[in-house]
This record gives structure tokens, sequence and C-alpha cells, in this order.
């Protein structure tokens, strides 16, 4: 295959090494050569993977605890260098220089650490110079260096070393666009959080969970989720919700989060038909509905408090789309689920959204906070009489699909052109 650019040559440098050992192994066995450092040495070698030091290549160590191994001009020769480049090659030969055909490198978790807690001190460690500056090398290079920059792609770059010896251009081009898809991603991450006081008037937005739902705005139109959608619901059986669907849940956590006594919402493309707050679950959900009983047919309902089977029975006198509360009795779950045609889902949902934009004028305009950003939104639980049905996470329940899905977590600097939960949703013209 002329098209096909063998691996002859390659630097494996990461942080994870899980994954990483049929892979290296394979590498070793069809006689690459291999060149790592530090920690990834060490497992290399535990493998029984021959490896060349990196510092022999350089002639340093690593130095400042490990903050400098690789940023050094033999290797990043070796990556950047053009082989149909006379004057490149000259160079490489006068320097010394071994040409890198593989670069397999992944970067420090900041992100994770960040989620973990992780003080300034730890969290500035966790900022990746050396490893994202190799994937940035290597894509750039593409034409003729491959660069795999995430343990997900490992048994694909591995399928085509043993099947076909090295990557076609097209297969390089994908690699290197992965790799700037993480390294974008990454210093989104590393700058919402230098930022995280707005200071700087500046919006980065990246997203990597793409959630294909079942339409768009429009039967006719295809739609897509960015964002962790699986951490927001639990599916217990039947449809995945739709993009309307998902407006309107947005729409309804983003109300509730306004009020601490029982209450119920009814949404209805995106705009609240019924709503109230009472003593009991029950009476918010039948003033709520009293409000518009008829534009409440077929739409979302949200409650702040568990769903007991009082309250389960009053609800399931109607067709709605999607009911929300924070958790449902055993009895309520059982009642809903006996639909015949269910659809709706039952969610808990343990915080409300911080941001929410929406496009306008071919920008995306930023509130700043509402009303509700001065009390507690935290939506309220613990009904004695509701004991949780489905563990402690969050649940929804769809009458027509079967389904119950887990609590809304709001993912701190996510911000979105079209907003749900704190994420970006998209659908085409």
């Amino acid at each position: 295959m002329p098209d096909i650019r063998p691996v002859r040559s390659a630097l494996i440098s990461v942080y994870h090494k899980e994954g990483l050992d049929r892979l290296a192994l394979a590498l070793h066995e069809r006689g690459i050569e291999i060149w790592s450092t530090g920690g990834t040495r060490d497992f290399l070698e535990g493998l029984g993977v021959k490896t060349k030091k990196v510092e022999d290549l350089t002639g340093y160590p690593s130095i400042l605890g490990g903050r400098v191994k690789t940023l050094h001009p033999k290797v990043f020769g070796g990556i950047l260098h053009r082989s149909e480049h006379m004057d490149d090659l000259n160079e490489m030969a006068a320097h010394e220089i071994p040409p890198l055909d593989l670069v397999i490198v992944d970067l420090y978790p900041f992100e994770q650490t960040l989620l973990n807690g992780g003080t300034n001190a730890e969290l500035i460690e966790k900022i990746d110079i050396g490893g994202i500056s190799l994937l940035r090398a290597a894509a750039k290079n593409h034409l003729q260096c491959t660069v795999v920059s995430s343990a997900r792609q490992y048994p694909r770059i591995l399928n085509q070393i043993l099947e076909q010896g090295g990557t076609s251009l097209a297969e390089r081009e994908a690699y290197a666009a992965e790799a700037f898809a993480v390294t974008s991603h990454y210093d989104r991450a590393i700058f919402d959080y230098l930022n995280r006081d707005g200071l700087v008037p500046a919006l980065r937005i990246s997203n990597d969970d793409a959630h294909v739902l079942r339409y768009g705005e429009n039967p006719h139109q295809k739609a897509s989720f960015y964002g962790p959608l699986d951490q927001h619901f639990e599916v217990l059986s039947g449809k995945a919700l739709s993009y309307n669907n998902l407006l309107d849940v947005d729409a309804a956590v983003s109300l509730l989060s306004e009020f601490h006594d029982p209450t119920f919402v009814v949404i209805k493309h995106n705009n609240a038909c019924g709503l109230a707050s009472r003593d009991h679950l029950t009476q918010a959900w039948k003033d709520a509905l009293a409000g518009d009983p008829v534009s409440a047919f077929g739409g979302v309902l949200a409650a702040n408090r568990c769903v007991d089977l009082e309250c389960a029975s009053a609800i399931d006198q109607i067709f709605y789309e999607v009911l929300i509360a924070p958790d449902f009795s055993a009895e309520a779950v059982e009642l809903l689920s006996r639909k015949k045609k269910p659809h709706s889902p039952t969610a808990q949902v343990h915080s409300a959204i911080r941001h929410s934009s929406s496009q306008c004028l071919g920008g995306l305009p930023r509130p700043g906070p509402g009303l509700g950003d001065g009390i507690n939104r935290r939506f309220q639980g613990g009904d004695p009489r509701c004991p949780p049905a489905l563990g402690d996470r969050g649940h929804g329940f769809c009458p027509q699909n079967r389904q119950t899905y887990p609590q809304q977590r709001h993912c701190p600097g996510s911000k979105s052109s079209i907003n749900w939960f704190g994420y970006r949703s998209e659908f085409p013209n």
C-alpha cells in the first residue's frame, strides 16, 4: 500500500499506563525502536520491552522535579523534521537526531485533580507542558508522524500497525485532529480554572461527550447533546429523550431551584403553565395542574420532593412527557410503570444550573446571576413518607419509555450556546 507510512520508531511518555502493555509489547515484537522517559520507561522495562532513554538522546537528565524531560531540540527535531526536505535531513544527520514516526503521549489529569478538590499547588503541577507540546508537534507534522493522544486509540493504532505496518495520511490526519481536540479541551479547562472569577472577558467552549438524541427541534432534524448525559438520568427502559424534552427538563430544573417549600411545576414548550408551592407535594401537584390543565397534557412535570404513592396516583390521571423529582418511592415507581404507553422519565435532580446561555444574533449572550443564586439551590429531599426506591442517585421516570434517570449535576465552567444542565446541545438548521 503506497499510501502507508511505516512506523520504525516511537516515543512513549504517558501518565496513565492502563492498556499500554499490549500495544508496547506489539511494537517491541516488531522491532520498533522505542524511546521513553521516567515512570513510563520503568513500566515498559518491567514488561520486558527494551527502550532507550530520552536522557541519553538529549544529554540532560529529567530536571526540576520532572517539570523538564522532553523539551529539547533532539526530541522535537525528530518529530518535526520534514523527510522530503534535504536541508532538514542534513541537519538531522549533523546533530545526530533520530526520526520519530510515532508519538504516544497523554496529559496530566488536570480536570480530575480539580474534580477531586485538589489544592491550587496540586493543580498547577498538573498543568502539562512537555506532553502538550509533544502532541501539538506530532499533530502539526502529521504528514509523516502519527500521534496517539488517548488510551482509547490504542486498539486502533495497534491494528493498523499489525495489519499494514503503519498509517495512511487520512489516518494520521484523523489522529492529528483528535490530538488537537485533546489539547484544546485541556487548555480550556485550565483557562476556566484560572479565570474562575471571570476577570478575563472571554468564553471557551469544549466538550467531548456527544450523545445522539432521537430528533431535533422538529422530527425531521437530527440533534446531539454534548455532556455526560448519563450522569443526569439513569435510564430504566423505553425511548431516549428528545431535544425538546431536554429543553423543557432544563427549564423545569432551573425554575424549581427558586423554591424551598414542596413545589410542583408544569412546563410545556419551555413555558411554565402551572406552578404551586404547598405544605404537601400532592396538593402542590393538584394546584399546579389547575393552573392550566389543558397545556399540562403532554408536558414536563417536576417536583422538588420525593414522589410517594399518593402523589403518583394523582399524577397518573394525565398523560405527560417527563416527570422529575429528587426520588420516588418503590410503590410510586411500580404504579407509574404500569401505563400502557410509557414516556415519562423520573429524575432525581440535586442542584440547579448556575449558567445558561442561548444563541442570539450569531453570538452567545450570557445573563448574570438570577434570583435563585442568593438562596439554597439544592433540591429538597428526605420526606419520611417516601423511602428511596432507587438508591442515592437522582432518578427520572418516563411513562412511555419506562425510564428512570439519575441526578443532574452542574459541571463548573461548562458554558454553551444552547445550554442544558450547563452543557451544550446542537441541531442542524
